[in-house]
Formats: structure tokens, sequence, C-alpha cells
């Protein structure tokens, strides 16, 4: 049976607290989500607080929350799309799905023929622009086998299934942009946070 996606959304702040995991701290998430986001912490810290003049320890805080999204209820095409720092924004049409450590490699998941097809549904019932897609592990490319008709609509690029190795590549596929770029932009809003007065 398809799985459906979730959407999950993240704001970053001037705070104390670092990385919030909403889910977490109303004890409504199980071990493997709060492993998940522990391992995040561990993600981001290495990302940008691994020199002593990183703005990463200084004052900031982020929380994040998982929303339920189905067929009858997606994402209304009209909003405001989500943004990282310096107003880049992220493809609403792209569902991610995978897990990664703390160095930013992806690693491989089960299930990934229903994720596929769960997000196929739905991006269809929305109407297939070729836009739309999902990014999976790379270790999980030999795993496919899709419903015939997923399958045709990746052979005429109205859906497209995307494989990585790492954080930076899966950045990449949803900006349009350069890691590097996005990592710049990151460490330029962290350290804009630490200039703001307390």
């Amino acid at each position: 049976m398809p799985r459906l996606p979730s959407r999950i959304t993240a704001r970053t702040y001037v705070g104390r607290s670092g990385i919030l995991n909403i889910e977490r701290e109303a004890q409504l998430s199980g071990q493997i989500h709060s492993k998940a986001s522990l391992i995040l912490v561990g993600l981001i810290g290495g990302l940008y607080a691994r020199k002593s003049r990183s703005p990463f320890p200084r004052p900031f805080a982020s929380s994040r929350c998982t929303a339920g999204w189905t067929a009858t209820a997606p994402p209304a095409p009209n909003s405001s799309p989500p943004k990282l720092p310096l107003d880049i924004p992220l493809k609403q049409g792209i569902c991610v799905t995978g897990s990664l450590n703390q160095k930013g490699e992806v690693q491989p998941i089960g299930g990934v023929n229903e994720k596929i097809e769960g997000v196929y549904r739905i991006m269809k019932a929305k109407g297939l622009t070729g836009q739309q897609g999902v990014i999976i592990p790379v270790q999980n490319i030999v795993n496919l086998m899709l419903d015939e008709e997923v399958v045709a609509a990746v052979a005429a690029g109205k859906f497209h299934v995307w494989a990585i190795r790492t954080v930076n590549e899966g950045l990449e596929l949803l900006t349009d942009r350069p890691a590097r770029v996005i990592h710049a932009a990151v460490r330029k809003t962290l350290e804009r946070y630490q200039e703001r007065p307390g």
C-alpha cells in the first residue's frame, strides 16, 4: 500500500535553546524520530560549529515540526514556499525520503517503492507538471520495483526519481544552487543572529 508523505516545517530565530524538536518536547514522537532529531543536531553542529569562531554556538534557536500531508489536503499551490536563509526557496514538488548520519551521508531505507508510489499518487491528483518527484538514497536503486504507471511517468519526464549520496546533493536538487552557496547563506544568517542585540 502506498505511503503518504508528511511536510516538515522549521523556524529559526534568535535564542539560546538550540534545535528544538516539537514532537519530542510534547512527547508525541517515538524513539526512532527522537534519534533522527539528535542526529540532525550532530549534523548541523558538524557543518556550522567546528571552528572556534563559529557563529553556531552563539544565541540561536530553531524549532521543527512534522505536519501531516494527505492527498485531500496538500499544501496550497499559491502559498509562500519555505525558504532557506537569504530567501532561497525550496522546491515544493519534491519529496525526500531516507536517513542521514552525522556526516551528512544518506543511508538506505525500507519501503522505498511504497513511498515513491505514494508521492506519485498525490502529485498525480494535484496534476503532474514534470517538475515533481522523489529523492531517494542511491543505495535503494537496486530495490526499485515500481508500478508500471510510475515507471511510464518517469520515462515520459512527467515524474522524477533522483538518487543521492549526500545531504549536499539533496540541497542542490531542492534549490538549483551549489551546496557551498547554501552553506554560506546559513553561516551568514547565523552571524546576523549573533550581531542582533539581546
